[in-house]
């Protein structure tokens, strides 16, 4: 199942992908899920956590599908930098959940609002790390304080459980638009400080 949602927000490319692979982000997320057994790794490219659900708290899970798995699942998400350039930041995102067959990956661009209109991307090798957190920064919003960043979000599920996985996977999708709301909200609070 292909998921797809936009956003923009206010701050720059390089403050809201840093939001995005925080620890303030993950374990906001992982308060409002109810996990357990949260453990948090980052690098200056990469973070992940290693955590455990109680199935029954997902919403809308398919009777069948509760029956089918563990009451608590461990997983595993981390997210990326892919590529950084002047104008385009990539972000992936991986879920590993052993013994589920089950795959979820994606990845989120983000590039500052004047360059959706130009739709022009250069690559200058940057990396996310050497740019300048001030304003001595090359590219249109990367250390600017009063820029937008679009986040464009691509993500794929699926959900190889006979007979129950199509529907699972249907579900994920309706509820999808109720959790990009919610992340949206954290992610603008951790900006907003």
């Amino acid at each position: 199942m292909h998921i797809t949602e936009d956003a923009t927000f206010s701050g720059s490319r390089l403050k809201v992908a840093r939001a995005l692979l925080s620890r303030e982000l993950s374990d906001a997320r992982a308060d409002l899920a109810g996990l357990t057994d949260v453990v948090y790794r980052d690098d200056p490219h990469s973070s992940s956590m290693t955590a455990l659900i109680d199935m029954a708290r997902i919403p809308h899970l398919p009777a069948a599908a509760a029956k089918a798995l563990p009451k608590f699942v461990k997983f595993t998400a981390t997210f990326s930098v892919a590529s950084h350039t002047e104008q385009l930041t990539e972000i992936n995102m991986r879920v590993n959940v052993p013994g589920i067959p089950v795959q979820f990956f994606g990845r989120a661009e983000l590039t500052d609002e004047d360059t959706i209109a130009q739709g022009t991307a250069v690559d200058h090798g940057a990396s996310l790390v050497t740019i300048d957190e001030g304003n001595n920064t090359k590219g249109a919003g990367i250390g600017t304080t009063n820029s937008r960043t679009h986040v464009a979000v691509e993500l794929e599920l699926k959900v190889k459980i006979p007979f129950i996985g199509s529907s699972v996977e249907k579900k994920a999708a309706a509820a999808a638009p109720s959790l990009f709301r919610r992340d949206r909200a954290l992610v603008e609070a951790i900006l907003a400080r």
